[in-house]
């Protein structure tokens, strides 16, 4: 799996360096905010455990909708877009174009935790700096 120093790298090449690329990362919420949250405690570690429940018990809450309204609300959390996939793919992950058996999202997850703990960014920014990779 490409190593998400050389992710980031290009996504800062391709949208004007990392000033530029820093001012388009989503906001998330503060730990003080997250405290506050009465349901904000799905470990980050099994977000598509939460994207499956989500699908699952809501209406109309799953694929990128769930993942969407989860980032809304301040979770953080990334979202499996066609650019993410391109990059998860052009890593070295062995998944479809579009993921959505257990183990291709299994496979996205285990990616997002690794880069998270290489780099110690949020999932979001991690997610969005995978589709400017591109």
């Amino acid at each position: 799996m490409e190593h998400f120093d050389h992710i980031y790298q290009r996504a800062c090449e391709r949208h004007g360096g990392e000033p530029a690329l820093g001012k388009l990362m989503p906001v998330v919420r503060s730990p003080k905010a997250l405290a506050q949250s009465k349901d904000d405690r799905w470990p980050a570690q099994e977000l598509i455990d939460l994207f499956t429940l989500l699908k699952n018990r809501g209406s109309r809450l799953g694929g990128m909708t769930g993942q969407r309204v989860l980032r809304n609300m301040g979770k953080d959390t990334f979202i499996v877009t066609a650019d993410v996939v391109r990059c998860l793919q052009r890593s070295g992950l062995d998944i479809g174009d579009n993921p959505s058996s257990k183990r291709e999202m299994r496979l996205i997850q285990g990616a997002f935790n690794q880069w998270h703990e290489d780099s110690a960014l949020p999932f979001s920014h991690i997610s969005r700096i995978c589709a400017m990779s591109l």
